[in-house]
């Protein structure tokens, strides 16, 4: 017997099971038909479990309600999900959770007016658990269920007497973003932001990061600035988020100090965000104030930067090479070192004819494993991506490129390698081409 004929011989056997005089026997072959899900939602099997919602025994109505869900929206038809609208006045509280859960997992068919309409009174059900799925389900509509009305019934479950009810209803006003984003709203997730409920206060905290500007009031920006210095970590982190998705209008100086602050946190998630809010906003305080806070945090723990928010790029890109240079001079950092490149420093070397790159230039191209190689007017770097080429002489100095030859030459005797050996960081043609200079 193949799977498809013992598929068939199952659901026969479970059809029969449903009508057994038993009630266990009935929600168990329930039970194992949302187990089945999709392979088992024959119209046969979908007008049977139709019929057992029903049925007297509120468990197999839970079932039956479940078991539709788990078939997706393969069961998503007209006649179902009128069935499920009218479960979620069941008397039972677990058969109303079910039907919303149920309606949750038939994506854009359940998504119609009449589906939110009853999902909005469930949101004023007795029961928690069924407030909470109703919440859920709402967050799974997105746009479609972003509707004034629901809103509003949101804003209600943001006074929940449930902390998880209320959690979720912030989790749905954020999903929505600006669609959400009245002043109402704004003033009810800023309440939030003090709730005693810690899950309640981070999802508070993203919903206002995903509404953006348009919730970037100086007073939201005010208590995000205070939710850094939250006791728990996921608080912090989402606040750190937030102030970094509101753009411009989150720039500060007060902003930038606090995120800069936040980078020597030493728990993960907050230091890492606070690393991706400080990328994201454009910035209006001191560049230099911003890079020594940046720098100073590489002398913590710094494992939390990562190649997308490389802390050389920000530098670059606030700074310029030359301020960046002097920054990093000042701190010398070498997690810094390892992530500028080499052909990036030789540029700013010979943009700003300070030879106080030198240094900085021969260590960060040591620490690499970068080779250097000077052959008549070209310099080329070597390292993990593809060659750099450094046109030194688009500057017309020669006297700069001796320099930099002379600093690698000097810091291999320093380090004593022969010249028979190949050499990591500057290969010895480089002072054999000199005297081309």
């Amino acid at each position: 017997m193949d799977d498809k004929a013992a598929t068939s011989e199952v659901i026969r056997a479970l059809l029969n099971a449903l009508g057994d005089e038993r009630e266990y026997v009935r929600s168990s072959a329930c039970v194992v038909f949302g187990k089945m899900g999709e392979n088992a939602a024959t119209s046969k099997v979908i007008t049977t479990l139709l019929n057992a919602l029903g049925d007297e025994n509120e468990d197999l109505r839970s079932c039956a309600c479940n078991a539709l869900g788990e078939m997706g929206d393969k069961a998503a038809t007209s006649e179902v999900i009128r069935a499920l609208i009218n479960a979620l006045g069941d008397e039972h509280k677990y058969v109303r959770s079910y039907a919303c859960e149920a309606l949750g997992k038939m994506d854009d068919k359940a998504a119609t007016s009449e589906v939110i309409r009853a999902l909005i009174n469930a949101l004023g059900d007795e029961d928690e658990d069924v407030r909470y799925s109703a919440c859920v389900v709402l967050g799974k509509m997105g746009d479609k269920a972003a509707t004034s009305e629901v809103i509003r019934a949101l804003l209600n479950a943001l006074g929940d007497e449930d902390e998880d009810v209320r959690s979720y209803a912030c989790v749905v006003l954020g999903k929505m973003g600006d669609k959400a984003a009245t002043s109402e709203v704004i003033r009810a997730l800023l309440n939030a932001l003090g709730d005693e409920n810690e899950d309640l206060r981070s999802s508070a905290c993203n919903a206002l990061g995903e509404m953006g500007d348009k919730a970037a009031t100086s007073e939201v920006i005010r208590a995000l600035l205070n939710a850094l210095g939250d006791e728990n970590e996921h608080v912090s982190y989402f606040a750190c988020e937030a102030l970094g998705e509101m753009g411009d209008k989150a720039a500060t100086s007060e902003v930038i100090r606090a995120l800069l602050d936040a980078l020597g946190d030493d728990r993960y998630l907050v230091s890492s965000s606070a690393m991706k809010g400080l990328a994201k906003i454009s910035g209006k305080g001191s560049s230099n104030d911003r890079m020594v806070g940046l720098l100073n945090a590489l002398s913590v723990d710094s494992w939390c930067l990562s190649p997308e928010t490389s802390i050389s790029e920000l530098a670059v890109r606030r700074m310029g090479l030359d301020g960046a240079f002097k920054i990093c001079m000042k701190k010398y950092h070498l997690y810094y070192l390892e992530t500028l490149s080499a052909d990036q420093l030789i540029s700013g070397f010979f943009q700003t004819g300070n030879v106080d790159w030198l240094p900085v230039i021969t260590v960060a191209a040591l620490l690499q494993g970068s080779a250097v190689t000077v052959t008549g007017k070209t310099i080329v770097v070597y390292g993990s991506k593809d060659p750099a080429v450094v046109n030194a002489f688009s500057l017309n100095d020669r006297r700069l490129t001796l320099k930099l030859v002379e600093a690698f030459v000097d810091q291999a005797k320093r380090l004593d390698l022969p010249r028979e050996l190949p050499i990591s960081f500057v290969m010895w043609n480089a002072v054999e081409s000199s005297s081309m200079i």
